[in-house]
């Protein structure tokens, strides 16, 4: 979160994701709309200079 500046709710998705679920699934879990999700992981993308799910797991990977 702090290297790329992620509020805590895009933290939050990009780490569910890193953990293998689905766009859908996290919006589920974190009670957003699909719509949300999207917008959140658009922003995810843009701070982390990703441009695909996989990119930024492979990315956030590499942090750990």
């Amino acid at each position: 979160m702090e290297v790329f500046g992620l509020t805590p709710v895009q933290a939050q998705l990009a780490s569910l994701l890193a953990k293998g679920r689905s766009l859908e699934e996290i919006a589920r879990e974190m009670n957003i709309s699909p719509g949300t999700a999207r917008n959140h992981l658009k922003a995810v993308f843009l701070r982390t200079a990703t441009r695909r799910q996989g990119e930024l797991v492979s990315l956030l990977s590499r942090l750990r």
